[in-house]
């Protein structure tokens, strides 16, 4: 299953992207790393794309890429 976390690179997106990771799921991170780091990444395989949600293009832009379960 593929999940869609925004703000992924914070420290509460890096914590919930793990726990999804370790229970099987494919994560996509939607971040502006405006507050998160990239660092808070490194050690996940996951899909990065950097946007923010108060731009509708971006967010419009990163939904239409993928099929996201959650």
């Amino acid at each position: 299953m593929k999940v869609a976390v925004t703000g992924g690179a914070g420290f509460i997106g890096s914590n919930l992207t793990s726990t999804l990771l370790t229970a099987g799921y494919e994560v996509s991170i939607f971040d502006n790393l405006e507050t998160g780091s990239f660092e808070n990444l490194k050690d996940f395989k996951v899909d990065f794309v950097k946007g923010d949600l108060r731009n509708r293009s971006d967010v419009e832009n990163f939904l239409s890429k993928e099929t996201f379960d959650y």
